[in-house]
């Protein structure tokens, strides 16, 4: 991962991007909010992550969030609108 630090116009020193925001090129004066469907999941982040199948993120989220039972997502969704079919599987991890 590469940081990068954006600074205020006339500014002395640079500053971190927050959670939910990146800075994609140098010297940006303001950062960037992380579009919907990607994550900055750390502080001063040059570019964003794609949210994988299965979760989604809003704009500006530092950690994707898996969809709800009975939906998923494609990869890169801001919801998870596509409800599943009856009788359709899909693999679930479980975490204990």
């Amino acid at each position: 991962m590469s940081l990068l630090q954006y600074s205020n116009k006339g500014a002395t020193s640079c500053i971190d991007c927050s959670l939910g925001y990146y800075a994609p090129d140098e010297g940006q004066v303001a950062c960037t909010v992380s579009p919907a469907g990607y994550i900055a999941n750390a502080t001063g982040m040059a570019k964003v992550y794609i949210c994988p199948s299965g979760k989604y993120a809003g704009a500006g989220s530092d950690a994707c969030t898996n969809c709800h039972l009975g939906y998923f997502s494609s990869a890169g969704s801001a919801i998870c609108a596509d409800a599943c079919q009856p009788g359709a599987k899909a693999r679930l991890r479980v975490i204990l």
